[in-house]
C-alpha cells in the first residue's frame, strides 16, 4: 500500500513537471480593427489559463504548447479563434465590432476608450455595415440618418453639412463643422470642410460628435467628424470592383490590405466619372490612397497619404421657375462660361503612438496642400493652399477610476490665391493678387473620475488662438493689406453619466463652443479687415439617454438647448463677393431619436430596423439689420423635422436586401420666412447578392435611388439675389428615378 502511494505522488510529480515545463507565458495586445484603438475587458482564454486585457489593451497569458489556440471574446465585438504559431514574439490582434452589440462597441470620440453608451454626450456612430447600405459614392444618406446632422448635395462636389443648424449659412460649402481623417485634419485654416474628398472605399467607421461637445478637437460649436480608415492585422484581402448607374456614371476601385504582427499595409484606389443630370454637370474624380503601419515593441508608427484628382463642372443654382420647368437645366451665367473646378489636394501624415504601463501618447505630423482653378461667370480663380501642422495627444489613468488627457494642436496654412477676367475662352486681365496666413492654436485637457459603480464624471477646456493676415499684393485700386488676431477663447467643458444598468444610461452636459470668422467673413465691403467682427459661440445644455430595453431595443435620445451669440451672417455686396456681419442672437432647441432593433437567427439570417427622428426649434431670437426685424422667424436653411427609417435584411445564402426612406420638412429659403421649401420624402433600395468560391468572394449589387421619383431641392442657396433684372436663384434640384449595378471581386490570403 505504502509503495503503490509512493509510486502515486511520483507519478502526479512527473505529470505536474511536465505541465509546468510544457508551458509558455506570452505577452499580447488587442485592438479594434476599423479605429487600432486598443481594447479594455478583451476575455483571452487557453489550455493555459485566462487573462482579460487592461487600459491599454495589453494581457499576459499562460499557453500550452501542445494547444496553442487563443479564444478572444468581448461585448460588442465578434469572437474569435486563433492558433499562434511562434510564441516568442508578442501577440497581436483586432477585433471586429458586432453591429448587434452596439451599445457595447469602445469609442474614442474624447481619446478615452468607452463603450458606447456610457459616451456622455449625442454621439452619431457608423460602422461599414451603416455605410454600406447604399451606393458608395457619397456620405450623404449615411450622414441624415443621424439625427441632428443635414447634409444637402448640390452636386457631387458641392455639399453642405450642418450640425444642429450650425453652419446652415455657409454660402457654397460646409462651415462650422470640423473633420479628421484619421488624425489628419479635413478643416482648412478658413473653417471650410471638404469631406467629399474622402472616398468611402477607404472608411470603416465614422464618429459624429454633436455640437461643442469635442473639447478635444477644437470645441467647435456645430461639431466634429471622425472618419476612420480600416486596419488589418491578419492575412492579406484584395478587392476590384466596377459599378454603373444613371446619368453616365462610371465607378472603379481597387484596394489591397495585408498584415501581420509586425505591420499593415492598405492601398486603395478609385476612379468615379459621371455625365450628371443637369447640364454643364460632367464630373471626375480620382482618389488614391496608402497607409501603413509598423508596430514597435511600446507603440506604432503610422504613415498614411492619399492623392486626390479633381475635374468638375459647375451648374450652379437655378431660379423658381426653372426648377419647377426645367430641372435639367444649369444656370444661364454659368452655362454660357463652361463654369468649372479642377483641383489636386494631397493629404500626408506620419503619427506616433506609444503606450507605457500608465501612460500612452499619440503625435501627428500633417499637411494638406491643394492647387485650384476655378472658372465662374464673374472672374477665374487660381488658389494654393499650403497648410501644415503638428497635433499631439497624452492621456493615461491614475489608479482605475480616473483618466486624463491633454495635448495641443498647431496649424499654419498659407493662402495664395489670384482673380482674373473672365473671357470666353481662356482668361483675362488680373483683377486681384493676395496672400493670406493663418495661424492658430488649440490647447486642451480633460480629466475623467468614476464616482462609484454608477457615476462618471467629465470636465474639460479647450484655449483656441487665432492669428490671421493679408497681403495685397496687388495695388492697383489701393493696398488692402492687414492683420487680425483674435483674443483668446476659453471653452470649458462638464459631462456627468450615469449607469443605472448594464443597459441603461443617463448622461447631461454643460458645454461651450465657438466658431471663429475666416479672413473673408472679417473684410469690409471696400476689403478693408473689419476690427469689429467676433467669433460666434454659444453654450450647449444637453440631456440624454442610451442603452438597450424591450429585449434589445437600442436606443438613445437627447433634448438640447443652445443660445449662439454674435451669429455671423454673409452678406451679399455683388454676384462675387460676401461679407460678414455679426447679427444677433439665435437659439438651438431639439430633440433627437435613434431606435435600432436587431434579430439573428440560428442559421445566421438577421434582421435590422431602424429610425430616427429630429424636431428641430431653431429660430432667431435677436436678429435686427437698419431695415429689417427678423426676431423669432425661424432659422433659415434648416428643416423644421427630419424622419429617416429602414430594413436591413441578409440571408444565410448570401442575399442581402437594403430599404431605407429619408423625410426633410419644410424650411425657410430666406431670413424673413417668406419663401419655404417643400417637404419631401426620399425611398431608396439597394440588394446584393454574395457568393464564395474557397477564398474568393464575388458580390453582384444593383439598386434604385429614388425609386418613388421624388421632385425636391436637394440643396438651397439662403437668401438670393437677383442682379441685372434676374430672379433669384434658389434651388438645386436632386436626382429624379435613377438606378446603379455592379460586381465586386475579394480575395482572401
Amino acid at each position: 500500500m505504502v509503495r503503490r502511494v509512493i509510486i502515486f505522488f511520483i507519478v502526479l510529480g512527473m505529470a505536474a513537471g511536465h505541465t509546468v515545463r510544457s508551458q509558455t507565458v506570452i505577452k499580447g495586445r488587442i485592438t479594434d480593427r476599423q479605429t487600432g484603438n486598443a481594447l479594455e475587458q478583451v476575455i483571452i482564454t487557453s489550455q493555459g489559463g485566462q487573462a482579460i486585457t487592461d487600459p491599454f489593451g495589453n494581457f499576459t497569458l499562460g499557453v500550452d504548447e501542445k494547444d496553442t489556440t487563443l479564444h478572444i471574446h468581448r461585448l460588442g465585438y465578434k469572437s474569435l479563434a486563433v492558433s499562434i504559431t511562434d510564441l516568442n514574439s508578442p501577440f497581436r490582434f483586432s477585433l471586429d465590432p458586432d453591429p448587434v452589440q452596439l451599445n457595447q462597441i469602445v469609442v474614442s470620440a474624447d481619446h478615452v476608450q468607452r463603450n458606447y453608451q456610457e459616451y456622455p454626450g449625442s454621439l452619431g456612430l457608423l460602422l461599414r455595415k451603416d455605410l454600406q447600405r447604399d451606393q458608395d459614392i457619397t456620405l450623404l444618406n449615411s450622414l441624415n440618418r443621424v439625427p441632428g446632422v443635414y447634409m444637402q448635395s448640390g452636386a457631387l462636389n458641392t455639399n453642405r453639412i450642418t450640425i444642429r443648424g450650425l453652419g446652415s449659412r455657409s454660402p457654397f460649402s460646409t462651415n462650422r463643422v470640423k473633420a479628421y481623417f484619421d488624425e489628419i485634419p479635413l478643416t482648412m485654416g478658413d473653417g471650410e470642410t471638404a469631406i467629399e474628398d474622402i472616398d468611402l472605399t477607404f472608411l470603416e467607421r465614422v464618429e459624429v460628435i454633436k455640437g461643442p461637445n469635442a473639447s478635444l478637437y477644437g470645441a467647435g460649436l456645430g461639431g466634429t467628424i471622425r472618419l476612420m480608415p480600416g486596419n488589418m492585422t491578419h492575412g492579406n484581402h484584395y478587392r476590384v470592383s466596377q459599378s454603373l448607374g444613371s446619368y453616365g456614371l462610371s465607378r472603379q476601385t481597387f484596394s489591397m490590405k495585408s498584415g501581420n504582427q509586425q505591420r499593415d499595409l492598405m492601398l486603395g484606389f478609385t476612379h468615379t466619372t459621371s455625365d450628371g443630370y443637369r447640364q454643364n454637370n460632367d464630373y471626375q474624380r480620382i482618389n488614391a490612397l496608402a497607409s501603413g503601419t509598423l508596430r514597435l515593441d511600446k507603440g506604432r508608427l503610422r504613415l498614411l497619404g492619399q492623392a486626390i484628382q479633381l475635374d468638375a463642372q459647375i451648374p450652379s443654382s437655378i431660379n423658381d421657375s426653372t426648377f419647377a420647368a426645367d430641372p435639367e437645366a444649369a444656370a444661364p451665367n454659368w452655362l454660357s462660361v463652361q463654369g468649372f473646378e479642377d483641383y489636386q489636394k494631397y493629404l500626408i501624415g506620419l503619427s506616433y503612438q506609444w503606450n507605457t504601463h500608465n501612460v500612452s501618447g499619440t503625435t501627428a505630423l500633417f499637411a494638406n496642400l491643394q492647387r485650384q482653378d476655378e472658372r465662374r461667370p464673374f472672374n477665374v480663380l487660381e488658389d494654393t493652399r499650403d497648410a501644415l501642422g503638428i497635433r499631439t495627444v497624452w492621456k493615461g489613468s491614475i489608479g482605475r477610476k480616473s483618466f486624463w488627457a491633454a495635448g495641443t494642436e498647431l496649424f499654419f496654412e498659407r493662402y495664395d490665391w489670384q482673380t482674373f477676367e473672365t473671357l470666353t475662352e481662356g482668361k483675362g486681365e488680373r483683377l486681384s493678387d493676395n496672400t493670406e496666413n493663418r495661424w492658430y492654436q488649440n490647447i486642451f485637457a480633460q480629466w475623467e473620475r468614476s464616482l462609484g459603480k454608477r457615476w462618471h464624471t467629465v470636465l474639460g477646456f479647450n484655449l483656441n488662438l487665432t492669428r490671421f493676415e493679408l497681403d495685397d499684393n496687388f495695388v492697383a485700386n489701393g493696398d488692402l493689406s492687414g492683420d487680425r488676431s483674435f483674443d483668446p477663447v476659453l471653452s470649458p467643458r462638464f459631462a456627468l453619466n450615469y449607469a443605472a444598468s448594464d443597459h441603461l444610461n443617463f448622461y447631461g452636459s454643460i458645454n461651450h463652443g465657438f466658431s471663429t470668422p475666416s479672413l473673408e467673413e472679417t473684410l469690409a465691403p471696400d476689403g478693408e479687415i473689419n476690427p469689429d467682427i467676433q467669433p460666434e459661440s454659444g453654450w450647449n445644455f444637453e440631456l440624454g439617454s442610451k442603452g438597450s430595453v424591450l429585449s434589445g431595443l437600442r436606443y438613445q435620445v437627447a433634448v438640447y438647448h443652445m443660445p449662439v451669440s454674435d451669429l455671423l451672417v454673409p452678406r451679399r455686396t455683388a454676384e462675387d463677393a460676401f461679407v460678414g456681419i455679426n447679427a444677433g442672437r439665435t437659439i438651438h432647441n431639439g430633440i433627437e431619436i435613434d431606435l435600432q432593433k436587431d434579430w439573428r437567427s440560428a442559421s445566421g439570417n438577421t434582421l435590422s430596423l431602424f429610425l430616427n427622428y429630429l424636431e428641430s426649434f431653431y429660430s432667431f431670437d435677436k436678429f435686427e439689420t437698419e431695415d429689417e426685424n427678423f426676431n423669432g422667424n425661424q432659422l433659415t436653411g434648416t428643416p423644421d423635422r427630419t424622419l429617416s427609417g429602414g430594413i436591413d435584411m441578409s440571408l444565410s445564402k448570401g442575399l442581402s436586401v437594403y430599404l431605407n426612406v429619408q423625410y426633410t420638412g419644410e424650411m425657410p429659403i430666406d431670413d424673413g420666412n417668406t419663401l419655404f421649401t417643400d417637404d419631401y420624402l426620399v425611398s431608396n433600395v439597394k440588394l446584393d447578392q454574395t457568393f464564395s468560391f474557397g477564398k474568393w468572394n464575388m458580390v453582384l449589387f444593383m439598386g434604385v435611388n429614388n425609386f418613388l421619383d421624388e421632385k425636391y431641392a436637394s440643396m438651397i442657396q439662403i437668401n438670393a439675389r437677383g442682379f441685372g433684372g434676374r430672379a433669384p436663384r434658389y434651388f438645386y434640384p436632386g436626382l429624379p428615378r435613377n438606378y446603379f449595378g455592379g460586381v465586386s471581386l475579394s480575395f482572401d490570403q
